[in-house]
């Protein structure tokens, strides 16, 4: 576990390196860039970034199983490392209606702490799916409707959620994404850097991977992964060279990948 905690932590640093913290159809995405501030912290087995738009912490749990893979497109191809629990081991709360948490006691930031976390309540498998607010208006409004779906018909909590743009906290098991920046508009694009990506039509197939991979052949649905974009890491020429993080990667996967552990 202490060559998956190694990579965990060498990479969290590399501000080349993107990560993605979610499920099919509800994800968390992180990545920075290479002059924004950033506050990083290494306590064995934990690792942690932020930066003013955003967040991530990961721990290195016994189980955690590091799975190397490619994926390509019409533009360039990415080298990705899996993060993976069994799936008995990272089941998390699998709430189904909206529930308000109480204090975020496990913020990244010692500011957010007070600050109300409410479980969206999309009940999928290995990831709560939570905002998090300070707003008086937001925080009334979100528990008028607390115990209710978010997407049944003429529930406006999804309404209140995008007007206000409060930040997004997906949980893990294995780790914590936070983003801190605005939500776009319907129909509008992502920022750049850290955002969420919340996908009814997608989730509705209960699916935990977009298609058969690596990881879920191993026994093992994928919770979190780094992603490098080939030709834009040797365009840049900064930091440590794509095929060396996969040289590591591949390196601490050796033996487990292909060792199936039963779900």
């Amino acid at each position: 576990m202490a060559n998956a905690f190694e990579l965990i932590a060498d990479q969290l640093a590399d501000p080349e390196a993107q990560w993605s913290l979610g499920t099919f159809g509800a994800i968390a995405e992180f990545m920075r860039d290479a002059g924004e501030p950033a506050e990083l912290v290494r306590e064995d087995p934990t690792a942690a970034v932020v930066t003013p738009r955003g967040g991530i912490r990961l721990q290195a749990l016994p189980g955690l199983k590091p799975v190397a893979f490619e994926t390509i497109t019409t533009q360039s191809w990415s080298q990705r490392v899996a993060f993976c629990l069994p799936e008995r081991e990272s089941t998390m709360s699998r709430r189904t209606v909206l529930t308000e948490l109480g204090p975020d006691a496990q913020a990244l930031r010692g500011e957010d702490r007070a600050a109300v976390l409410f479980d969206l309540g999309l009940g999928v498998l290995q990831v709560d799916c939570c905002i998090r607010t300070s707003e008086a208006t937001l925080t009334e409004g979100l528990r008028a409707h607390a115990g209710r779906s978010l997407f049944d018909h003429g529930n406006p909590a999804m309404g209140l959620i995008l007007q206000h743009g409060p930040h997004r906290v997906f949980v893990t098991r294995a780790g914590r994404a936070e983003v801190y920046q605005a939500i776009p508009a319907p129909g509008g694009t992502a920022p750049e850097g850290p955002h969420t990506h919340v996908l009814p039509k997608l989730l509705a197939h209960g699916r935990t991977h977009a298609r058969p991979s690596r990881s879920r052949r191993a026994g093992c649905p994928a919770r979190i992964s780094i992603r490098r974009t080939r030709c834009a890491t040797a365009a840049a020429g900064r930091g440590r060279s794509t095929a060396a993080a996969m040289r590591h990667s591949s390196a601490c996967c050796r033996g487990t990948a292909t060792s199936s552990t039963s779900s």
